[in-house]
């Protein structure tokens, strides 16, 4: 047992005397040491190597010409290293897109600030290759915002076809690759950019609204389900949502909305509603019916996107004229007549908007060719032109789309329509009477005959229209049908724009003629003169007078022609500064926006050839 006893003592005494466990080191790690040459490296390896080429290309708009860039440059980096510092101001810049009506999205503007933020942390290759292509990446973003903000997002031919035809602007001193230089990206922003008062305004206003979306405001929605209109005196529950709907945008006072009655549409809200109609360009008749309800419930966003589209219309186009010119502003409803020193304002009618089925009944005229199955389109195009001449007392040779729709079965009906009506039927060029056409014989798509309308009182095109070269054969004319100029919305013709005071305009006009002046003009039309000597010539009763209106048709060409340019703004400026707002008539806003989104547009074959 004593044996045992110091066998065990002696195997302890052996244990104790080892060498002790190692510990773990107390000694700081190595400190990752970060090397400028590595960014280079893996940059030259994003772009160099085929699998990682491959790779960030697909995702790149411009990535044939930074390739060759970045080469010229020993794919030294003009971002990254200034981003590791945490100089973030190309960031900054780039999401200051959206202040141009552009999305950041477009940019991946949300990854970009993300992964810039963890240059910090990361280390070793995981920071040199996520150096690298975010370095790619803010160049192909940056030199993507540059050309979209100035030359535009999308191309307004794809868009809407063969309905646009004004010309595209150019941009001579346009520097696309200027922008890639750390120094001066932010000047180069400023020498590139619209000049005009009215887009410096837009950003304010979509400042202002991006602001209001950042700091929590909603424009929130009202359920309006199963109301049809509500009157002053009627009994409703959402006057008090409707005013204060109405004070987020900036349409009602603060004092005003206390008058919201929980029950009731009062006489003393009237006011207000009718205020903010006007505003928008509504008939103001305090009457909350469907347009008043969508103007209410209005969104942010729907501004936005609306203020969007109108800047994109600027980059394609601007008037660069001087006055004198015409512009006709469509879903504004509005003429201007532009002196060179004032301008006048008048009512316009327009076309009529596409129905709902247009797109579906197009669709089906594309499998079937028929002409017949091609649904009707009346909507006024945008065009720009230049106004040659003037017919007064014009005729009206009635378009087959329209005798076929729209007068063959009041025809047929009545065999004296056409005759009452002052018109003339010819075939092949020979006069016939009217009255003896059975036109129930007739295929109404196969009319042989062509109607003339004579000039007269009555005639559609009332007394003169003015003519300017386009495609779409459409004009400017006078009407009989003065009554529809007291609507609020004009979408009312068959695409030409009817006038509400074609005097004036003719009196415009009469500026660029040397032989004609608005007295003229004014004696053509059946109005006296102004000049007091030739009043005493002039009496439309008396055939023996020395001056009478003329009752035939009567060409009048203008020495130089007046430009003459038909737009679509539905957001614009008066001339105190406030901003107006209409509705978007023809839905084309909308068709804008959708491109604007497209990722499929992120590559442009030209740009690239430009650039490089």
């Amino acid at each position: 047992m004593k044996q045992v006893c110091i066998v065990l003592f002696a195997l302890l005494l052996g244990a104790c005397a080892k060498d002790p466990e190692p510990q773990e080191s107390t000694d700081p790690p190595p400190v990752f040491e970060f090397e400028k040459s590595e960014v280079k490296k893996a940059l030259r390896s994003q772009l160099t190597e085929v699998k990682s080429w491959n790779r960030l290309y697909s995702d790149l708009r411009f990535g044939d010409t930074l390739a060759s860039f970045y080469a010229k440059r020993n794919y030294r980096p003009i971002w990254v290293l200034g981003l590791r510092k945490g100089d973030h101001s190309v960031l900054y810049k780039l999401g200051e897109c959206r202040y141009e009506g552009l999305e950041r999205s477009l940019y991946d503007f949300d990854t970009l600030a993300d992964l810039s933020s963890q240059l910090k942390t990361l280390e070793y290759d995981d920071l040199y290759r996520t150096m690298a292509w975010l370095e790619m990446k803010i160049s192909d973003h940056l030199l993507s915002y540059h050309r979209d903000r100035v030359i535009g997002r999308t191309e307004p031919d794809s868009i809407f076809k063969s309905g646009y035809t004004l010309p595209r602007r150019v941009y001579p001193e346009f520097d696309l690759m200027g922008i890639l230089d750390h120094k001066h990206f932010q000047r180069q922003l400023t020498w590139n950019t619209h000049r005009e008062e009215e887009y410096a305004q837009y950003m304010d206003l979509l400042r202002t609204y991006y602001q209001a979306i950042d700091s929590g405001v909603d424009w929130f929605t009202i359920d309006t389900t199963g109301i049809r209109k509500i009157e002053p005196g009627d009994t409703t529950d959402i006057m008090p949502a409707v005013l204060n709907k109405l004070y987020l945008m900036g349409l009602a006072s603060a004092e005003e909305v206390m008058l919201a009655d929980s029950q009731r549409y009062t006489r003393a809200v009237k006011s207000v509603i009718d205020s903010a109609q006007k505003r928008f360009g509504l008939l103001s008749d305090g009457i909350i019916g469907r347009k008043t309800l969508d103007l209410i419930n209005t969104s942010l966003q729907d501004r936005i996107e609306q203020i969007a589209a109108t800047m994109e219309r600027i980059r394609w186009f601007v008037i660069d004229d001087e006055p004198p010119y015409i512009q006709v502003n469509l879903p504004g409803f509005e003429l201007e007549l532009h002196h060179p020193d004032s301008i006048q304002r008048m009512r316009v009618c327009i076309g009529k908007a596409r129905p709902p089925s247009y797109n579906s009944a197009y669709e089906k005229y594309l499998e079937t060719g028929k002409w017949w199955d091609r649904p009707r389109d009346f909507e006024t195009p945008q065009v720009a032109s230049r106004v040659h001449y003037l017919v007064v007392n014009p005729t009206w040779t009635v378009p087959k789309s329209i005798v076929t729709r729209e007068m063959y079965h009041q025809m047929k009906r009545d065999s004296f329509y056409l005759r009452e009506n002052g018109y003339v039927v010819y075939y092949k060029g020979k006069e016939l009477n009217p009255d003896t056409i059975n036109w129930r014989k007739f295929n109404p798509n196969k009319l042989p005959f062509t109607i003339v309308q004579q000039a007269g009182e009555a005639n559609a095109l009332g007394k003169v229209k003015f003519i300017f070269p386009n495609p779409f054969q459409v004009y400017l004319h006078d009407t009989p049908q003065r009554s529809k100029f007291e609507r609020s919305e004009r979408a009312v013709s068959h695409g030409c724009v009817r006038v509400q005071e074609p005097l004036e305009l003719g009196e415009f006009l009469m500026m660029n003629h040397d032989d004609y002046d608005s007295d003229d003009f004014r004696i053509l039309m059946g109005y006296e003169p102004e000049d007091e000597d030739r009043l005493e010539e002039y009496d439309p009763e008396d055939t023996t007078a020395e001056i009478q209106p003329l009752d035939s048709t009567t060409i009048i060409r203008l020495n130089k022609p007046v430009p003459v340019y038909f737009l679509y703004k539905t957001v614009w400026f008066d001339e105190e500064g406030e901003v107006e707002y209409r509705r978007d008539v023809y839905d084309k806003n909308k068709l804008i926006i959708e491109a604007m989104r497209k990722r499929e547009i992120f590559k442009f074959k030209s740009d690239v050839k430009k650039a490089s």
